[in-house]
């Protein structure tokens, strides 16, 4: 008990200290506008594409692009973003990714190509831009940094969803970069090719982001939940794939049963055994999901949403085993 009651109050001191050091992304009035290219992949997102176009459209910035990849979808995503197309938007037809490529990966590292802005945003077809000084904002803050952070989680599930970030909030230092939403000059991208190098990884936000950190970049991380709204899942099913894939892609096959003993041990077994430790549990949920957006309900409902998380996990474990894990209708390959 006494260890669990030691790491709970480290788990403690780590989240209020992000708490209050993760800053929110504000303007500072240089008005130094450059241009910026918004890149999106987009596969089989005809529920999605839309709403992040709509949101782009309203944007208070003149001199930006957006360019969309088409990851052979398998639905309406290129006829529906086709239909926006104007002298800011341009849809990119996607082809066969070669064998050693993850399909994100190749989609962004193309669609840096054909950019033109002396910045790219990276951003993932599911959110939605609910500040329209966005741009502004990344332009005049950007420097040599890279820009990222988390935004608001919306859609199904967020009672699991929100143990994402409450990992992130208890684990001392920040881990890679946020791939839903992250910004850094075109030179810097350049020098790297961060998706050239890491093009076979499915954990290529973390790898990039820790990447550039040993180079020398400053990966910002930023509370983003008033600039962005992130809908990633919208049913049972889509949620529970989602997350044992990237189950997958946080521990890979041969450390997630190592995680998975740990998690039980101490994110779960508290809830069994000992209440004192449980309600630190609680509080600290509690702060996590202040900062990041989340109600009350997604705290009270934290033991549940631990439960599920673990199962998924197993299951992420287990689907590697066999070799039986698909996003959007590809397979996954696990090592």
């Amino acid at each position: 008990m006494k260890i669990l009651l030691v790491f709970h109050l480290f788990c403690l001191f780590i989240v209020l200290y992000k708490f209050f050091s993760i800053k929110k992304l504000k303007r500072n009035y240089q008005n130094n506008f450059k241009k910026i290219s918004i890149l999106i992949p987009a596969r089989n997102e005809e529920k999605n594409i839309e709403r992040i176009l709509n949101s782009i459209k309203n944007l208070d910035y003149e001199n930006y692009e957006v360019l969309i990849y088409d990851d052979l979808s398998e639905d309406k995503t290129y006829e529906i973003a086709k239909s926006f197309e104007s002298e800011k938007i341009r849809v990119i037809k996607g082809f066969d990714k070669p064998k050693d490529w993850v399909g994100k990966n190749f989609a962004l590292y193309n669609l840096v190509k054909f950019s033109s802005g002396e910045i790219l945003l990276f951003l993932d077809a599911d959110i939605e831009i609910k500040d329209n000084e966005i741009l502004k904002k990344i332009s005049e803050n950007i420097n040599d940094n890279v820009i990222t952070g988390f935004g608001k989680f919306q859609g199904y599930g967020k009672f699991i969803l929100s143990i994402v970030p409450y990992i992130f909030s208890i684990i001392p230092i920040n881990l890679g970069l946020n791939g839903q939403f992250w910004a850094i000059k075109k030179d810097t991208y350049l020098k790297y090719n961060p998706h050239l190098l890491f093009k076979n990884e499915i954990l290529e936000d973390v790898k990039i982001g820790n990447y550039l950190k040993m180079k020398g970049i400053n990966v910002k991380f930023y509370d983003l939940k008033d600039i962005f709204e992130v809908r990633m899942y919208n049913n049972f099913n889509e949620l529970i794939d989602g997350l044992t894939k990237n189950s997958y892609r946080m521990f890979g096959k041969i450390l997630t049963p190592f995680a998975l003993i740990f998690y039980i041990l101490f994110f779960i077994l508290p809830f069994l055994k000992f209440w004192k430790i449980s309600i630190l549990i609680i509080f600290v949920k509690f702060l996590s999901d202040l900062k990041f957006g989340f109600s009350i309900k997604e705290t009270i409902l934290t033991p549940i949403g631990f439960i599920i998380f673990g199962m998924i996990i197993l299951r992420s474990w287990l689907f590697s085993i066999s070799n039986r894990i698909y996003w959007k209708g590809r397979k996954i390959e696990t090592k």
